[in-house]
């Protein structure tokens, strides 16, 4: 449905549920249900200055999931988590829905969704369609033209971000952590590895991480960052592999409120 518009016609949402073929059910009494969707989107379109006819069109794309059956991607490899926000190409979006959002806005959204030309490689597009992991607006894809940091595919992924204590009994600027967790069957070397938050605080870390252990980042250790009760993301980079998304996370307040004061969120799907 279309959500809203601005009284000077500058900008236009469209926002609604994704469904996918086994989603669940609620059921409200003897003989009433609702279908519970498999994920909600946002498209936003909006006037650009300058350019002239479609140009002036600026578009982006965007979901976020919370069932496990619209978790594929194309190719069957699994490369986006539950409760995570995701910017998506407008094609993906119509496959989702069924909805046609027309020619003009697939045209100038900024995301690829197949390999056609080596522009997509320069570019270091890896995998398609493409799903831009959202750290708050700073990774946003803006022009076709962006450089992408790398997205390793979850099923590779060999150091995850397995929890946080966001809401610590007692003083939180002392109280609160993150934890790291090996998934692999090799030591992992730290050093140069950035944790960044959805605020683009960030720090880097240090030391090896041996194979099934993790790693307590006390408030010591985390530098800047800071775990809003309200809602926030973090992103693990590798520097030295083109700035690779290694793992990201992202929580809300609601997240947080189902636990109790000094219990940590424990992170799913990666």
């Amino acid at each position: 449905r279309k959500l809203m518009d601005d009284t000077n016609d500058r900008l236009t949402i469209f926002t609604g549920p994704i469904y996918g073929d086994l989603d669940r059910n609620i059921y409200l009494g003897d003989n009433d249900s609702a279908r519970v969707p498999s994920g909600f989107f946002k498209v936003i379109c909006f006037r650009l200055k300058g350019g002239v006819g479609t140009e002036k069109l600026g578009v982006y794309a965007f979901a976020i999931f919370q069932d496990a059956t619209v978790l594929q991607e194309l190719k069957g490899r699994k490369t986006v988590k539950t409760n995570r926000n995701y910017q998506i190409t407008i094609t993906e979006l119509q496959q989702l829905t069924g909805i046609d959002f027309g020619a003009d806005l697939y045209n100038r959204n900024p995301l690829f969704y197949t390999d056609t030309g080596p522009r997509r490689m320069e570019n270091n597009v890896n995998i398609f369609p493409e799903r831009i992991p959202l750290n708050g607006a700073t990774n946003m894809v803006v022009n076709t033209s962006d450089k992408r940091c790398d997205l390793t595919v979850l099923a590779q992924r060999r150091v995850i971000i397995a929890a946080a204590m966001i809401n610590p009994v007692g003083n939180e600027a002392t109280g609160e952590w993150i934890s790291l967790h090996n998934l692999g069957s090799e030591p992992v070397d730290l050093e140069g590895l950035k944790l960044v938050d959805n605020k683009q605080r960030k720090t880097s870390l240090a030391g090896n991480l041996e194979p099934g252990f993790s790693i307590r980042l006390g408030a010591a250790m985390l530098g800047t960052i800071k775990l809003s009760n309200s809602g926030g993301g973090l992103m693990l980079h590798d520097p030295d592999q083109n700035d690779c998304v290694m793992d990201h996370v992202t929580w809300s307040g609601p997240d947080v409120e189902k636990l109790d004061e000094g219990v940590a969120l424990v992170f799913g799907d990666g």
